[in-house]
């Protein structure tokens, strides 16, 4: 996907004119790709930095485990989970 967005990207005349049907679908199209690219990058980072953060806790100690079970159900880590997997699939 990223691919071939990037390819789409690079291949756009640089001349934009937003008075044309084409110039303003070239504006749509790329801010619907920079969209996707910022939610991407979002999905990633949650994706990673949690499991990261799950993986320090629970080698952090005898009640490691528990508190990494209270961290992965913290709401509010719960709430950027949920996101992250929006920004994936959407």
């Amino acid at each position: 996907l990223m691919v071939g967005t990037a390819s789409g990207v690079i291949s756009m005349k640089k001349d934009i004119n937003f008075q044309t049907y084409e110039g303003v679908m070239q504006l749509v199209s790329f801010s619907l790709m920079a969209i996707v690219l910022f939610l991407n990058v979002i999905a990633t980072y949650v994706g990673v930095a949690q499991i990261y953060h799950v993986y320090r806790l629970e080698t952090a100690g005898p009640t490691g485990f528990e508190m990494a079970t209270s961290y992965y159900l913290n709401p509010n880590i719960v709430a950027w989970r949920h996101l992250a997997v929006k920004c994936m699939l959407n």
